[in-house]
């Protein structure tokens, strides 16, 4: 399977009624698209919330057919527009394609590979001996939630897993990220789709398919949060960076839960909780504090101490310097003029480059040889490690940042900038 290749060329029954013209159909809604939340359908799928367990009994069929008396919110690919019913979609048409049900497609070619042998696709599927330690979700009125299953609309969200089993996952991302072709538990028979590999069933997901699943997909209108395939990205601010952090979160019945990591710095953190209570929003928010606060601080403590002598100024980095403007096919309420200047890193005769638009937030680290955190940030992208082409790390997507030279001259004419704001373009002003 292929991220890009339409839905209708996997369920040639699938079709969503359209009012928006053609080029704008579900004909051309991708895979990505519904991992990415950019496909234009609805939010939820088509069953109704008050039918008994399992909550969506439909076959495939069934529910394509309702589907066809749905319509499209907005064309495929115009922006994000959350949908579980999407995530649903994708599970089962990787069903459809390669012949195992989800509920024991996700367990053979996922949890078992990673080694989480504590978690499980729906309530039925965890062992009787088992089930005594499942927490009790509450609900809103604080009454105990009974377990359901979401039949169709599982790929949605219906796994029950332990935080230990979560903090192997996030072990398997940190592991590719470092470049290691696999962590030891996972199988090499594993099959998970490799956007950049048509037969991808050597290892569970390589490197590089990492690389690519760990990156924004679509920004929000307020250029600071967004969506990934299917992380919710949200811009964070430690005391040297701004960071992006990828997060999932999900709530249903009685329970409510967050996974949250930053790829430069390689940690994360599980947040579960058993009821709907006020208090699970600033817990988030004093976990996320906590990663790109004290546990950056120590980080950078820890790459520091290696004491890496200063390296020397490129020859024409004054070259660099100066003031560019962002050329920005969106309109959204950024800063048009930024200015790129030469500063002190904080090293005994370091320096750095920095990007910067306002005062506050901080300014964006755009080239630092010795910043105490390289050694993460080349972790993350080794293709591209700290060198005279740059290299950014803003919107927590590590990338070469490219300054473009005349061909004639070789003037400094203006910066390119793939991970800032859906990527763009700097012209460089007299």
């Amino acid at each position: 399977m292929r991220l890009d290749t339409p839905i209708r060329d996997y369920l040639p029954d699938f079709d969503v009624p359209s009012i928006f013209g053609p080029g704008a159909t579900s004909d051309d809604i991708t895979l990505r698209q519904l991992l990415g939340h950019t496909s234009g359908l609805p939010r939820s799928s088509p069953c109704a919330l008050s039918s008994p367990t399992p909550a969506c009994n439909l076959t495939l069929p069934q529910a394509l057919q309702r589907l066809s008396q749905l319509g499209l919110l907005q064309p495929p690919g115009h922006g994000p527009q959350y949908s579980n019913l999407g995530f649903s979609l994708a599970g089962h048409t990787l069903a459809h394609v390669t012949g195992t049900p989800w509920l024991q497609a996700l367990p053979n070619d996922v949890l078992q590979p990673l080694g989480m042998s504590h978690s499980f696709t729906s309530y039925a599927a965890i062992p009787t001996a088992l089930r005594s330690d499942v927490a009790v979700g509450f609900s809103y009125v604080g009454t105990p939630a009974t377990p359901l299953d979401d039949g169709w609309e599982s790929p949605a969200g219906s796994v029950f897993a332990s935080a230990d089993d979560l903090v192997r996952f996030l072990g398997f991302i940190f592991e590719a990220l470092r470049g290691d072709q696999a962590t030891n538990t996972t199988a090499a028979s594993a099959r998970v789709a490799d956007a950049n590999d048509n037969n991808s069933s050597s290892v569970l997901l390589s490197p590089a398919g990492v690389r690519d699943w760990i990156k924004p997909h679509v920004w929000n209108s307020d250029g600071i949060s967004g969506f990934g395939l299917p992380w919710e990205l949200f811009a964070g601010y430690g005391p040297q960076q701004q960071y992006t952090f990828y997060t999932k979160s999900g709530g249903m019945r009685g329970y409510l839960s967050k996974l949250g990591f930053v790829p430069e710095l390689r940690s994360g953190y599980i947040l579960l909780q058993s009821d709907f209570s006020d208090g699970f929003d600033p817990a988030n928010k004093l976990l996320q504090d906590f990663v790109t606060g004290p546990l950056e601080a120590a980080l950078m403590a820890q790459a520091a101490a290696k004491g890496q002598p200063a390296p020397p100024l490129p020859a024409d980095v004054e070259a660099l310097v100066g003031r560019y403007r962002l050329v920005d096919p969106y309109v959204i309420p950024l800063p048009k003029t930024y200015t790129v200047s030469l500063v002190p890193s904080g090293v005994p005769g370091g320096w750095q480059l920095q990007l910067q638009g306002w005062s506050d937030p901080p300014p964006y680290l755009v080239w630092d040889p010795h910043h105490s955190l390289r050694d993460f940030f080349i972790g993350v992208n080794p293709s591209a490690p700290f060198n005279a082409t740059c290299d950014s790390n803003q919107q927590g997507v590590p990338g070469p940042l490219h300054f473009v030279r005349d061909a004639t001259t070789g003037r400094v004419t203006g910066l390119e900038f793939p991970g800032l704001y859906y990527g763009s373009t700097f012209t460089r002003l007299p």
